[in-house]
């Protein structure tokens, strides 16, 4: 459509749009970069469980879970760093690796493998296997997708406040893991 076309309404709501586009895109990847960090860090610092916990998934052979369990935390950190910078490929790495945990998910959820923890280490407590996991999944895959889709650089200004929403947006993600893993210590301890 030809700009001299629009009236000064639709420009208003095309510069709005672009703009709410650019904040929820760029609000998302921040999201994503503090939650794969947040993953990288904590599977670093309790480097000596995390060959077990793969293990466990029983999805992998056993030989490979000591190399899977070096090669994830850096490819964590390094996504994280990725998923700053505006690119479409960040975003889907990011989705493809999330995708990859669903799948191993899934598959001990049907073989009735709900017990094993999950090996996100999003909090202090041990995170047994369920729904809400492949919920969050797939809520952040989602996520993942639209910011492949809109690799924009915004603003400062509007950088700034993505960034700032993205962080609040982890906060919360947070807060519900931790909800979620509450959950799963009181199950554990109310069936002893």
């Amino acid at each position: 459509m030809d700009s001299q076309l629009l009236t000064p309404e639709v420009a208003l709501t095309t510069s709005w749009g672009s703009l709410l586009l650019a904040l929820s895109a760029l609000a998302g990847r921040v999201l994503l970069s503090a939650t794969f960090l947040h993953a990288g860090v904590q599977k670093i610092r309790h480097h000596g469980l995390l060959v077990g916990v793969i293990s466990n998934y029983r999805v992998i052979p056993e030989a490979l879970a000591p190399l899977v369990s070096w090669l994830l935390p850096p490819l964590e950190l390094l996504l994280a760093i990725a998923l700053l910078i505006p690119s479409s490929w960040s975003a889907l790495t990011a989705a493809g690796l999330l995708l990859l945990f669903t799948a191993a998910i899934l598959i001990n959820l049907a073989r009735g493998r709900a017990f094993i923890d999950c090996g996100c280490f999003q909090s202090g407590l041990r995170q047994e296997l369920g729904w809400e996991l492949v919920w969050r999944n797939a809520a952040l895959i989602a996520i993942a997708v639209y910011s492949a889709c809109f690799p924009v650089r915004p603003p400062l200004a509007i950088s700034i406040a993505a960034s700032l929403f993205g962080l609040v947006s982890y906060t919360l993600y947070q807060a519900l893991n931790a909800l979620g893993a509450n959950r799963s210590a009181l199950r554990s301890l109310a069936a002893r």
